[in-house]
């Protein structure tokens, strides 16, 4: 009778998980590399965090968002993203304003000399 319990209590070896081949779980440490590479990069010749090359990476695509939105759009948790857009706001490199005199997220998007400095940086690329 113990050893039918003890069957019943641990999983078969085909049943286990086996974390490094769970797809999920890979295309997220690839998901992290991918975001690492790109940020060394950015780091270096912009001086960005990941959080904030990707809301930037956003506004250039849909200016004018709230952080809630841009919350929505990168998939990032809405308190980064708010101290990100606060970083980004204080350097001047991108600006808000509140929506209708509300208690509600600024809208956010980019400065002129920052959008001038975007376009020169797709041009090198190309």
């Amino acid at each position: 009778m113990a050893s039918a319990q003890k069957k019943l209590e641990e999983p078969a070896a085909r049943d286990r998980l086996v974390l490094e081949q769970f797809l999920p779980y890979r295309l997220s440490i690839l998901s992290n590399r991918v975001s690492r590479a790109i940020a060394a990069r950015y780091a270096k010749a912009f001086d960005l965090t990941i959080p904030e090359w990707r809301i930037i990476a956003v506004l250039g695509r849909s200016p004018g968002l709230s952080a809630k939105d841009i919350a929505e759009a990168t998939e990032m948790d809405k308190v980064a993203v708010s101290r990100a857009v606060a970083r980004l706001s204080a350097a001047g490199r991108i600006t808000g304003k509140s929506r209708s005199g509300r208690r509600a997220p600024p809208e956010a998007g980019f400065n002129a000399r920052r959008r001038s400095r975007a376009r020169a940086h797709r041009a090198d690329r190309t």
